[in-house]
């Protein structure tokens, strides 16, 4: 089964991508990794997984003005027309490291849930969300979804869904709002459920098939503090020395593992 992971080319995604492709090159499935790149340029010159990774492809970037949300479901249209997917993949972000080989469910849509996917945050910025979706069909909806025969369509339709609600106003949900109301307008054509495939540093073992680092550990490590990756931080530490410094627990014991592989 392939995974396709949505980056830009800038150095925020460079510390990330590589501990992503780290993480896959220790359990031997590096090859199934498929990276979706916006915009090609030079900004990989110092990244040694990324710039041998052999599965890697390039498109237009969809940024909006509260990030880059939208290459996400871009990369996915654009993967299964240059045909790098095909009837089964897994859909991923560049802040996660892969604990394990995802198991592959018989339904057609699967995704990870998230505790934090309250819809009283996704209405900031005076979003009328519960306009089209109702309190009691809101999913913690995750950052990992597992596709099995899911057609281009589906992710076409979160791309329409963003340009409507960017029409109303915007915010940093935007993106993940248009997944939601995606997977509720899909509910009678596919199979769809939850799993909990992901996991935080702060769950004390690993748990699921990613760690998706996207709250960091506070107050020692966000990523949001190395917005130039090596060439300029909010931290004294560069990305790498600063998601070491603390250790509390089963789960970022596993993430040192995969720092200091990447260093060998």
């Amino acid at each position: 089964m392939k995974y396709l992971v949505s980056i830009e080319a800038c150095p925020y995604f460079l510390w990330q991508i590589e501990i992503l492709i780290e993480s896959f090159k220790m359990h031997g499935i590096a090859d199934d990794l498929i990276i979706a790149v916006a915009a090609k340029d030079d900004e990989f010159g110092v990244a040694k997984n990324f710039n041998s990774h052999p599965h890697k492809f390039y498109h237009i970037n969809r940024r909006t003005e509260e990030g880059p949300y939208f290459n996400k479901p871009y990369a996915a249209v654009a993967a299964i027309q240059e045909g790098f997917v095909k009837d089964k993949f897994v859909l991923i972000d560049p802040d996660m490291i892969l604990i394990q080989p995802m198991e592959q469910y018989p339904e057609n849509i699967v995704f990870s849930t998230d505790p934090f996917c309250k819809l009283e945050l996704m209405e900031q910025n005076g979003l009328p969300v519960r306009d089209w979706i109702k309190d009691s069909e809101w999913p913690l909806l995750g950052a990992v979804y597992q596709f099995n025969e899911v057609d281009g369509s589906f992710f076409k339709s979160v791309l329409n869904w963003g340009e409507k609600l960017k029409s109303r106003g915007t915010n940093r949900y935007t993106a993940k709002i248009a997944w939601i109301l995606t997977l509720k307008d899909f509910s009678a054509k596919y199979k769809i459920t939850a799993q909990p495939m992901e996991c935080t540093m702060l769950n004390f073992t690993p748990k699921g098939s990613f760690i998706h680092y996207s709250h960091g550990i506070p107050p020692y490590f966000y990523k949001q503090m190395f917005p130039l990756g090596f060439k300029g931080s909010l931290s004294k530490y560069n990305p790498y020395e600063a998601i070491t410094e603390y250790n509390p627990n089963l789960t970022t014991d596993y993430v040192h593992k995969v720092i200091q592989s990447m260093n060998r």
